[in-house]
């Protein structure tokens, strides 16, 4: 019928195959034109602008001035700190936000 046996076409097609694996790997510049290798897809976030902490003497004269708010029967319960300030003494001003004693 005029058709090669399979076997011949599939010789010729993995010499042809083989033929595209050794050829030079394409340029950054010819990529480009492409498409392919594109890294980013959208715009990076920004960071947000960080607070400064303070020194250390602001950050306890804070510390101190939210204790001075706190029942006293409370600043006791939490002597040895809790379990979210990992045993700080009387607990961090985190820890008395969290309980709604910093707006």
């Amino acid at each position: 019928m005029g058709r090669e046996p399979h076997s011949a076409g599939a010789a010729s097609q993995s010499s042809a195959s083989s033929e595209l694996q050794r050829q030079e790997p394409r340029s950054a510049e010819a990529r480009k034109k492409s498409g392919h290798g594109k890294t980013m897809k959208r715009p990076a976030a920004k960071k947000a602008a960080r607070r400064p902490m303070g020194t250390v003497a602001e950050r306890e004269a804070r510390r101190r001035a939210v204790l001075a708010i706190v029942p006293r029967e409370l600043r006791e319960q939490f002597r040895d700190g809790c379990a979210t300030c990992r045993g700080r003494a009387y607990c961090t001003v985190s820890c008395w936000a969290k309980r709604g004693f910093i707006a």
